[in-house]
């Protein structure tokens, strides 16, 4: 699964990589996050950075690999920088085409077409597997952090996916399925028949007969506020690719998805009734002070006569 902002940039190279549904790494469990074997982090975010890191840390020790990809991701308040994991991301320029090597092999990778080259390189990482040069210097395109003696966690510079994404490059792809190892299974998916489907203003209505209970995803756009009933009774739900996810038990049942007025609709509310308000004040305090101008200038011409 990829966790970030840049997720796509994986997931449409790589099919088999899912998307997640927040870019708040610990908006996850560590129950959660352990279902998928390998992490990558693209521009990710957090509630709190520290629980964040520990979440991931777990993770990694308990066997899943992550990857962690620093474009994108938070600056650090201090240095200015990405940084996680106390691993920093420099940013730098590059405009000719970056030479990969490592211990046994050099790959050159094809220039942006005359651009600039604006990419992150991870620094203060245990150790290296490709690195390049820049201005003379060595700079990291994959390293990696000990988390302890046997468990690393991964860092990929250059933004390498977007410049395999954007220039088809097979070096960059060829760098990328090293890195990723990634697994393909397409299984045939079991399809359920949905029957007595209709909708209306306040949601959709179907019902379904199966013979296990199964999880399964429902072919509708989970909008902000939707909620799901089960044969009436309210019925937890998550969300798959912006679609609606639900655990249906075997036999026939019926399925209610509605809509509950969303915050930012509760929000919208109160703040027109705050205008209105404001609005009928205004009125009220220019009503006042006009008569009590006419007021004034009637007791002035009184005076006078």
């Amino acid at each position: 699964m990829a966790i970030g902002k840049h997720a796509s940039i994986y997931a449409i190279q790589f099919p088999e990589i899912e998307i997640s549904q927040t870019t708040k790494i610990d908006d996850y469990s560590l129950e959660q996050l352990s279902k998928y074997k390998m992490l990558i982090l693209a521009g990710s975010s957090w509630n709190a950075q520290a629980q964040a890191e520990k979440l991931i840390v777990q993770y990694a020790q308990s066997g899943g690999k992550v990857l962690v990809d620093l474009t994108g991701f938070e600056p650090d308040v201090l240095a200015r920088q990405p940084k996680f994991l106390g691993i920093y991301g420099e940013p730098i320029s590059a405009k000719d085409n970056l030479e990969i090597y490592s211990e046994n092999e050099k790959i050159i990778l094809e220039p942006f077409d005359g651009n600039d080259w604006r990419c992150i390189a991870p620094q203060g990482l245990d150790g290296s597997i490709y690195q390049f040069s820049h201005y003379g210097n060595e700079a990291v395109l994959l390293g990696y952090k000990k988390i302890n003696s046997s468990q690393r966690i991964y860092f990929l510079g250059a933004n390498l996916a977007y410049h395999s994404f954007i220039t088809h490059d097979p070096n960059a792809m060829k760098i990328l399925n090293r890195v990723l190892h990634p697994q393909i299974y397409y299984k045939k998916p079991q399809v359920y028949l949905l029957k007595n489907y209709s909708y209306n203003s306040n949601g959709y209505n179907m019902s379904y007969y199966t013979n296990e209970t199964t999880p399964v995803i429902v072919p509708i756009a989970a909008l902000e506020g939707m909620k799901v009933k089960l044969d009436d009774k309210p019925k937890s739900m998550s969300i798959t690719e912006n679609l609606p996810t639900i655990v249906i038990p075997s036999g026939t049942h019926k399925i209610e998805f509605y809509l509950e007025k969303a915050p930012v609709f509760i929000a919208g509310r109160w703040i027109t009734v705050i205008c209105i308000l404001i609005i009928i004040g205004g009125l009220i305090l220019t009503f006042y002070r006009r008569i009590k101008a006419d007021r004034n200038e009637m007791q002035i011409s009184t005076t006078n006569i």
